[in-house]
């Protein structure tokens, strides 16, 4: 009988090696991907922070002199002559400016603090006055402008501890409890701005502005509505509140242990391999 040998398989030691090899490549991928989600979430709300502070810091210092109005008022009038002709009002945090364009000699312009009696004689109109609107709006600016100063600092920090957390890969409950906690106060300030300007000063200018828009010569209201200050600090509390969320679910835990299952597969297939290299075909 003649003794056929047969193809020698692979010794077992190269099953076991690359079946431990398979294994640790799976680990180093998941971690990968692992880290990867975690450097994009980091991301997506360190520039919604940075976002929401820039926002945030323009509305706030550019309300004064009335660079970001916070609500905007146009009247008509029907001044003989003077089609065009105009009031209009630009209502900030800490002033108001209001004009008349296109009148001619009737032409104006002037700037009042709401806490000043120099605001309540440039609202007077006929039997009209604007007290409340000086009151209201010198209070809602008064808190508007603390609480907003409150966020952009709160925003600063908050952005050092996000930034914390996307550099450093090590075990984090700290820095997520303060980044997360630093954007949620930045949230809720500015929602609590929005709230306050629109409930009290806002408020208070439309029923001045419909108080007055038909005393003679004014023919009607053609504008009033919030305006830049206020669409800034709207936008600036929609990306803190996404950097909140974000921020929230962004893990930097270690990835879950990879069970050997292919190591483990590998071994039954190494020790057959190595009882038939003992056999022969006869």
């Amino acid at each position: 009988t003649d003794l056929l040998p047969v193809r020698p398989n692979p010794p077992a030691s190269i099953h076991a090696h690359f079946g431990r090899a398979r294994h640790k490549l799976l680990l180093l991928r998941r971690r990968i991907d692992k880290m990867s989600n975690q450097s994009a979430n980091h991301c997506c709300s360190f520039i919604s922070a940075l976002i929401a502070l820039i926002l945030a810091a323009v509305a706030l210092g550019g309300s004064k002199g009335n660079n970001v109005a916070w609500t905007y008022s146009k009247i008509r009038t029907d001044v003989p002559g003077y089609d065009n002709c105009v009031y209009d009002f630009s209502w900030g945090l800490y002033e108001f400016k209001v004009k008349a364009i296109d009148c001619g000699d009737f032409d104006f312009e002037t700037t009042e603090r709401y806490g000043s009696d120099e605001c309540k004689e440039a609202l007077v109109v006929g039997d009209k006055n604007g007290d409340s609107v000086c009151d209201k709006c010198r209070s809602s600016g008064t808190s508007i402008q603390s609480l907003q100063s409150i966020a952009c600092v709160v925003g600063i920090a908050t952005l050092i501890f996000v930034l914390l957390r996307w550099c450093d890969k090590a075990p984090d409950g700290c820095k997520r409890v303060f980044a997360t906690f630093g954007m949620t106060v930045v949230s809720v300030l500015l929602i609590i701005n929005i709230a306050t300007w629109a409930g009290d000063c806002h408020a208070e200018i439309s029923n001045y502005i419909d108080d007055i828009d038909n005393v003679p010569p004014r023919t009607g209201t053609d504008t009033n509505h919030i305006w830049v200050g206020m669409y800034l600090t709207i936008i600036a509390a929609m990306f803190s509140v996404t950097g909140t969320f974000t921020e929230c679910c962004a893990e930097s835990e270690d990835p879950p242990a990879v069970k050997p299952t292919d190591l483990e597969m590998e071994r039954p297939k190494a020790e057959e391999a190595k009882q038939e290299n003992n056999k022969v075909i006869i």
